[in-house]
């Protein structure tokens, strides 16, 4: 696995600013307490990891990117926090089981090739009483609808789509990924308010973060118009979340929380 352009834009376009807030309810929302010994898998930015610092925890974040994880760094510095950083491929973590109190993820195992068996790992780690905390998009968000449209345009043009982002919005999906490892799962819905004047600059910067497939040179003509349709379904997409009083966007996102089984 390698940083991908879009990873790396998506920071400096400024969208982690609003994810970042679901990461922060996510820690809030597993209990990160004071000495309590956290990983952050798929780290990105550190919005989590900062959290849990501000927290009190003893934290690790994780991350393949050393871009990424210099950011994190830098935030860190920024907000007066201070974690460790760790670069390594989520897919095989370089911990002893049963090492953390607790394990999350803010939207960083979903779109991981194998997000299921990051999932395991994070549980490998997690110590028998911990806590494990997830954050995904739900299909009834901006997101998952866009996830949605982007799997049937990776279909129609024969071009893989590394990653399962649908089916990790959803609570029954979870419950069976999760299986009989934990026990007291909960669930909540959290929205985020992303500021933006009008659907149309929301677009505009999802396209300036991640690019936009018609301009692939690879793409044949037809691919290039299915393209063309995404981004606008995209527009289509997001419009109904949008509160014009306010100018902001809706995007709700889906919190999970579980404890790695004692026995």
């Amino acid at each position: 696995m390698t940083t991908t352009k879009g990873e790396l834009t998506w920071n400096k376009c400024g969208l982690d600013l609003y994810t970042s807030m679901a990461g922060a309810r996510l820690v809030h929302f597993t209990g990160v307490n004071k000495g309590d010994r956290v990983l952050d898998v798929g780290a990105g930015a550190g919005s989590s990891a900062i959290a849990a610092a501000r927290r009190g925890g003893t934290v690790t974040a994780l991350d393949l990117s050393p871009e990424l994880l210099e950011v994190a760094q830098q935030n860190a510095e920024i907000a007066g926090v201070k974690f460790e950083t760790k670069q390594a491929d989520a897919h095989q973590l370089p911990f002893e089981a049963n090492s953390f109190d607790v394990v999350i993820s803010a939207f960083g195992h979903m779109v991981m090739p194998d997000g299921e068996g990051v999932l395991r790992e994070m549980l490998r780690v997690l110590k028998p009483g911990g806590r494990l905390g997830v954050c995904t998009w739900p299909p009834t968000s901006p997101v998952g609808e866009f996830c949605r449209l982007l799997e049937r345009f990776h279909r129609v043009v024969g071009i893989p789509l590394l990653m399962n982002v649908t089916s990790w919005g959803k609570t029954d999906f979870i419950r069976e990924q999760l299986g009989e490892a934990v026990t007291d799962i909960q669930f909540d819905i959290y929205t985020i308010r992303a500021p933006y004047m009008s659907p149309q600059h929301h677009v505009r910067h999802v396209v300036q973060a991640g690019g936009r497939h018609a301009e692939e040179p690879k793409l044949t003509e037809e691919q290039q118009r299915l393209a063309k349709t995404v981004t606008f379904n995209m527009l289509d997409t997001v419009t109904p979340f949008f509160d014009e009083t306010e100018h902001v966007i809706r995007f709700n996102c889906l919190l999970t929380r579980a404890s790695k089984k004692t026995a």
